[in-house]
Protein backbone atom coordinates (compact mmCIF):
# COMPACT_ATOMS: atom_id res chain seq x y z
CA UNK A 1 0.00 0.00 0.00
CA UNK A 2 1.15 3.31 -1.04
CA UNK A 3 -0.04 7.02 -0.02
CA UNK A 4 1.13 9.15 -2.78
CA UNK A 5 0.53 12.10 -0.91
CA UNK A 6 2.79 11.25 2.23
CA UNK A 7 4.87 7.78 2.10
CA UNK A 8 5.33 8.40 5.81
CA UNK A 9 1.62 7.72 6.61
CA UNK A 10 2.06 4.23 5.67
CA UNK A 11 4.07 3.15 8.90
CA UNK A 12 0.41 3.36 10.54
CA UNK A 13 -1.31 1.41 7.99
CA UNK A 14 -2.56 -2.33 8.34
CA UNK A 15 -1.14 -3.76 4.95
CA UNK A 16 1.95 -2.45 4.41
CA UNK A 17 3.37 -4.77 1.98
CA UNK A 18 4.07 -4.08 -1.25
CA UNK A 19 1.70 -6.12 -3.79
CA UNK A 20 0.31 -6.88 -7.52
CA UNK A 21 -2.77 -8.45 -8.89
CA UNK A 22 -2.32 -10.22 -11.49
CA UNK A 23 -4.49 -12.14 -14.13
CA UNK A 24 -3.77 -14.41 -15.87
CA UNK A 25 -3.61 -13.91 -19.81
CA UNK A 26 -6.24 -16.27 -21.03
CA UNK A 27 -9.98 -16.69 -20.98
CA UNK A 28 -11.11 -19.90 -19.49
CA UNK A 29 -14.75 -19.68 -21.28
CA UNK A 30 -16.85 -21.24 -18.02
CA UNK A 31 -18.84 -18.09 -18.00
CA UNK A 32 -19.60 -18.99 -14.40
CA UNK A 33 -22.58 -17.10 -13.02
CA UNK A 34 -20.47 -15.22 -9.78
CA UNK A 35 -17.58 -14.14 -12.20
CA UNK A 36 -16.76 -10.50 -12.21
CA UNK A 37 -14.40 -11.21 -15.15
CA UNK A 38 -16.71 -12.55 -17.72
CA UNK A 39 -17.30 -9.12 -19.97
CA UNK A 40 -13.04 -8.33 -19.18
CA UNK A 41 -12.09 -11.68 -21.24
CA UNK A 42 -14.09 -11.71 -23.66
CA UNK A 43 -13.46 -8.31 -24.58
CA UNK A 44 -9.85 -7.58 -24.03
CA UNK A 45 -7.05 -9.04 -25.99
CA UNK A 46 -4.84 -11.71 -23.62
CA UNK A 47 -1.32 -12.19 -24.29
CA UNK A 48 1.06 -14.44 -22.33
CA UNK A 49 3.82 -13.30 -23.43
CA UNK A 50 3.37 -9.87 -22.61
CA UNK A 51 2.48 -10.80 -19.70
CA UNK A 52 5.60 -13.22 -18.68
CA UNK A 53 7.51 -9.74 -19.13
CA UNK A 54 5.67 -8.01 -16.43
CA UNK A 55 5.85 -11.19 -14.35
CA UNK A 56 10.11 -10.84 -15.00
CA UNK A 57 10.48 -7.61 -14.23
CA UNK A 58 8.16 -7.92 -10.78
CA UNK A 59 10.35 -10.51 -10.02
CA UNK A 60 13.02 -7.87 -9.82
CA UNK A 61 11.33 -5.60 -7.70
CA UNK A 62 10.76 -5.26 -4.33
CA UNK A 63 6.85 -6.57 -4.28
CA UNK A 64 6.65 -9.28 -2.34
CA UNK A 65 3.31 -10.88 -2.51
CA UNK A 66 1.38 -11.65 -6.07
CA UNK A 67 -2.16 -12.33 -6.19
CA UNK A 68 -2.95 -14.76 -9.17
CA UNK A 69 -6.49 -14.29 -10.41
CA UNK A 70 -8.58 -14.86 -13.36
CA UNK A 71 -11.01 -16.29 -14.80
CA UNK A 72 -9.59 -19.41 -13.90
CA UNK A 73 -6.03 -19.49 -13.30
CA UNK A 74 -6.11 -23.33 -13.38
CA UNK A 75 -7.89 -23.61 -16.93
CA UNK A 76 -4.25 -23.34 -18.23
CA UNK A 77 -2.05 -25.16 -16.05
CA UNK A 78 0.89 -25.10 -18.37
CA UNK A 79 0.60 -21.19 -18.88
CA UNK A 80 0.25 -21.50 -14.78
CA UNK A 81 3.50 -22.93 -14.42
CA UNK A 82 5.71 -20.70 -16.86
CA UNK A 83 3.74 -17.97 -14.94
CA UNK A 84 5.21 -19.51 -11.37
CA UNK A 85 8.58 -20.12 -12.76
CA UNK A 86 9.25 -16.68 -13.05
CA UNK A 87 8.07 -15.92 -9.81
CA UNK A 88 9.39 -18.81 -7.56
CA UNK A 89 11.20 -16.72 -5.19
CA UNK A 90 8.18 -14.12 -4.63
CA UNK A 91 4.96 -15.10 -1.81
CA UNK A 92 2.04 -16.03 -4.48
CA UNK A 93 -1.59 -16.64 -3.68
CA UNK A 94 -3.95 -18.08 -6.31
CA UNK A 95 -7.71 -17.61 -6.64
CA UNK A 96 -9.50 -20.66 -8.11
CA UNK A 97 -12.34 -23.11 -8.84
CA UNK A 98 -10.23 -25.72 -8.49
CA UNK A 99 -12.18 -27.22 -11.24
CA UNK A 100 -12.79 -31.24 -11.03
CA UNK A 101 -11.41 -32.23 -13.98
CA UNK A 102 -8.10 -31.43 -13.38
CA UNK A 103 -8.00 -31.69 -9.63
CA UNK A 104 -5.15 -34.14 -9.60
CA UNK A 105 -2.92 -31.84 -11.43
CA UNK A 106 -3.65 -28.76 -9.94
CA UNK A 107 -3.11 -30.93 -6.54
CA UNK A 108 0.39 -31.52 -7.72
CA UNK A 109 1.40 -28.28 -8.96
CA UNK A 110 0.79 -26.35 -5.79
CA UNK A 111 1.68 -29.12 -3.25
CA UNK A 112 5.06 -30.54 -5.19
CA UNK A 113 5.89 -28.13 -7.31
CA UNK A 114 5.67 -24.83 -6.61
CA UNK A 115 6.29 -23.85 -3.01
CA UNK A 116 5.65 -20.38 -3.58
CA UNK A 117 2.30 -20.62 -3.68
CA UNK A 118 1.50 -20.18 0.01
CA UNK A 119 -2.05 -20.43 -0.56
CA UNK A 120 -5.37 -21.02 -2.35
CA UNK A 121 -8.87 -19.09 -2.60
CA UNK A 122 -11.33 -21.26 -4.15
CA UNK A 123 -14.41 -20.09 -4.66
CA UNK A 124 -17.55 -22.20 -3.07
CA UNK A 125 -20.50 -19.77 -3.40
CA UNK A 126 -23.09 -22.08 -2.53
CA UNK A 127 -26.75 -22.17 -3.09
CA UNK A 128 -28.02 -21.38 -6.89
CA UNK A 129 -24.25 -20.78 -8.34
CA UNK A 130 -23.40 -23.94 -7.45
CA UNK A 131 -26.52 -25.16 -8.97
CA UNK A 132 -25.68 -23.31 -12.46
CA UNK A 133 -22.07 -24.63 -12.44
CA UNK A 134 -22.07 -28.47 -13.14
CA UNK A 135 -18.34 -28.69 -11.91
CA UNK A 136 -18.81 -26.89 -8.49
CA UNK A 137 -21.68 -29.67 -7.95
CA UNK A 138 -19.53 -32.70 -7.02
CA UNK A 139 -18.96 -32.90 -3.63
CA UNK A 140 -16.25 -35.11 -3.37
CA UNK A 141 -13.98 -32.39 -4.59
CA UNK A 142 -14.32 -31.15 -1.17
CA UNK A 143 -12.29 -33.86 0.24
CA UNK A 144 -9.60 -33.34 -2.48
CA UNK A 145 -9.00 -29.83 -0.86
CA UNK A 146 -9.34 -31.78 2.58
CA UNK A 147 -6.29 -33.50 1.51
CA UNK A 148 -4.19 -30.64 0.00
CA UNK A 149 -1.05 -29.29 1.46
CA UNK A 150 -1.13 -25.67 0.75
CA UNK A 151 -3.98 -23.34 2.81
CA UNK A 152 -6.93 -22.91 1.80
CA UNK A 153 -9.35 -20.52 2.12
CA UNK A 154 -12.78 -21.11 1.17
CA UNK A 155 -14.83 -18.03 -0.29
CA UNK A 156 -18.37 -17.76 0.26
CA UNK A 157 -19.84 -14.84 -1.29
CA UNK A 158 -22.88 -13.94 1.04
CA UNK A 159 -26.17 -14.37 -1.19
CA UNK A 160 -29.05 -13.96 1.11
CA UNK A 161 -27.97 -11.84 3.92
CA UNK A 162 -31.62 -13.31 6.14
CA UNK A 163 -29.78 -16.92 5.73
CA UNK A 164 -31.33 -18.94 8.60
CA UNK A 165 -28.88 -19.78 11.82
CA UNK A 166 -29.34 -23.53 10.50
CA UNK A 167 -27.96 -22.72 6.82
CA UNK A 168 -24.98 -21.04 8.17
CA UNK A 169 -24.23 -24.29 9.92
CA UNK A 170 -24.73 -25.92 7.84
CA UNK A 171 -21.50 -24.77 5.74
CA UNK A 172 -19.84 -24.36 8.20
CA UNK A 173 -20.00 -28.03 9.20
CA UNK A 174 -19.09 -28.68 5.77
CA UNK A 175 -16.15 -27.24 5.95
CA UNK A 176 -15.50 -28.67 9.35
CA UNK A 177 -15.98 -32.08 7.97
CA UNK A 178 -12.42 -31.32 6.35
CA UNK A 179 -11.07 -29.11 8.84
CA UNK A 180 -11.08 -32.30 10.88
CA UNK A 181 -7.54 -32.97 8.93
CA UNK A 182 -6.42 -29.67 7.60
CA UNK A 183 -5.69 -27.36 10.11
CA UNK A 184 -4.82 -24.86 7.73
CA UNK A 185 -8.46 -24.40 6.26
CA UNK A 186 -10.45 -21.61 7.21
CA UNK A 187 -14.13 -20.05 5.72
CA UNK A 188 -14.63 -16.46 4.48
CA UNK A 189 -18.28 -15.52 4.39
CA UNK A 190 -17.79 -12.36 1.78
CA UNK A 191 -20.31 -9.36 1.48
CA UNK A 192 -20.68 -8.88 -2.59
CA UNK A 193 -18.29 -6.34 -3.15
CA UNK A 194 -20.33 -4.60 -5.53
CA UNK A 195 -22.35 -3.65 -2.92
CA UNK A 196 -19.76 -2.29 -0.65
CA UNK A 197 -18.70 1.19 -0.78
CA UNK A 198 -16.60 3.67 1.52
CA UNK A 199 -19.59 4.79 3.07
CA UNK A 200 -20.69 1.27 4.50
CA UNK A 201 -17.22 -0.20 4.60
CA UNK A 202 -17.29 -0.41 8.16
CA UNK A 203 -20.71 -0.63 9.03
CA UNK A 204 -21.49 -3.85 10.79
CA UNK A 205 -25.40 -3.59 10.41
CA UNK A 206 -25.40 -6.73 8.21
CA UNK A 207 -28.29 -9.40 9.91
CA UNK A 208 -25.52 -12.12 8.23
CA UNK A 209 -22.65 -10.88 10.49
CA UNK A 210 -25.23 -10.83 13.59
CA UNK A 211 -25.96 -14.48 12.83
CA UNK A 212 -22.32 -15.29 13.07
CA UNK A 213 -21.91 -13.13 16.50
CA UNK A 214 -25.18 -14.98 18.22
CA UNK A 215 -23.69 -18.73 17.19
CA UNK A 216 -20.57 -18.43 17.13
CA UNK A 217 -17.08 -17.42 19.62
CA UNK A 218 -15.48 -14.06 18.50
CA UNK A 219 -12.12 -14.11 17.53
CA UNK A 220 -10.79 -10.82 16.25
CA UNK A 221 -11.40 -7.29 14.58
CA UNK A 222 -9.38 -6.43 11.13
CA UNK A 223 -9.43 -3.89 9.54
CA UNK A 224 -7.86 -1.57 6.83
CA UNK A 225 -8.64 1.47 4.10
CA UNK A 226 -9.76 -1.60 2.12
CA UNK A 227 -11.31 -3.56 4.01
CA UNK A 228 -13.16 -4.90 7.15
CA UNK A 229 -12.83 -8.60 9.08
CA UNK A 230 -14.40 -10.17 11.85
CA UNK A 231 -13.18 -13.44 12.72
CA UNK A 232 -15.13 -16.42 14.76
CA UNK A 233 -14.11 -19.34 16.25
CA UNK A 234 -16.21 -22.70 15.19
CA UNK A 235 -16.71 -25.44 17.78
CA UNK A 236 -13.76 -27.58 16.05
CA UNK A 237 -11.33 -24.56 15.72
CA UNK A 238 -11.71 -23.81 12.09
CA UNK A 239 -12.05 -19.92 11.64
CA UNK A 240 -14.59 -18.16 10.29
CA UNK A 241 -15.01 -14.78 8.51
CA UNK A 242 -17.21 -12.07 7.91
CA UNK A 243 -15.32 -10.24 4.78
CA UNK A 244 -15.88 -7.31 3.10
CA UNK A 245 -13.81 -5.68 0.60
CA UNK A 246 -13.95 -2.39 -1.58
CA UNK A 247 -14.51 -3.16 -5.40
CA UNK A 248 -11.61 -1.03 -6.42
CA UNK A 249 -8.27 -0.51 -5.50
CA UNK A 250 -7.13 3.19 -5.03
CA UNK A 251 -8.66 4.77 -1.87
CA UNK A 252 -9.81 8.49 -1.38
CA UNK A 253 -9.06 9.45 2.49
CA UNK A 254 -9.24 13.15 3.14
CA UNK A 255 -6.60 14.74 0.99
CA UNK A 256 -5.04 11.48 0.54
CA UNK A 257 -4.82 8.85 -1.91
CA UNK A 258 -3.84 5.46 -1.10
CA UNK A 259 -2.90 3.04 -3.70
CA UNK A 260 -3.09 -1.11 -2.21
CA UNK A 261 -1.65 -3.07 -5.73
CA UNK A 262 -0.16 -2.72 -9.05
CA UNK A 263 -2.83 -4.56 -11.44
CA UNK A 264 -1.87 -6.47 -14.28
CA UNK A 265 -4.11 -7.00 -16.89
CA UNK A 266 -4.59 -9.98 -19.31
CA UNK A 267 -2.95 -8.36 -22.11
CA UNK A 268 -0.17 -7.43 -19.87
CA UNK A 269 -1.42 -3.49 -19.07
CA UNK A 270 0.43 -2.37 -15.97
CA UNK A 271 -1.80 -0.40 -14.10
CA UNK A 272 -3.26 0.57 -10.04
CA UNK A 273 -6.91 -0.07 -9.90
CA UNK A 274 -9.77 -2.39 -11.57
CA UNK A 275 -10.65 -0.09 -13.49
CA UNK A 276 -7.34 0.55 -15.46
CA UNK A 277 -6.54 3.54 -13.55
CA UNK A 278 -3.10 4.47 -14.25
CA UNK A 279 -3.51 7.12 -11.38
CA UNK A 280 -0.20 7.44 -9.34
CA UNK A 281 1.38 4.24 -11.59
CA UNK A 282 4.74 6.13 -12.01
CA UNK A 283 4.87 7.30 -8.08
CA UNK A 284 4.20 3.27 -7.57
CA UNK A 285 6.63 1.66 -9.10
CA UNK A 286 9.07 3.81 -8.48
CA UNK A 287 8.15 3.27 -4.67
CA UNK A 288 8.34 -0.93 -4.97
CA UNK A 289 11.76 -0.69 -7.56
CA UNK A 290 9.53 -1.56 -11.04
CA UNK A 291 11.16 -0.90 -14.52
CA UNK A 292 7.67 0.49 -16.39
Amino acid sequence: MYCLDNIDNIKNTVRPKKTAHVYVPYNCGRKCPFCESRLMYDTMDTSLDKTLDVLRRIADSDIEDIMITGGEPCADLEALAKMLDVLKDKIVYVNTLFPSETAHDIAKLFDEEYPCVKGINVSRHCNSYEKDSAFLAAPARDSVLGRLKVPVRINCVIQNKEASAEWVDSVVKRWEAQYANKKNLELHFREDFNKVTAENLHVQDSPFLKTLCENYRYHYYNMGTSFDDVSFLADSGMTVYYHKILPYSICKIGPLTILHEMVVFPDGDVCTDWNQSKEGLEQYCQWVNFKL
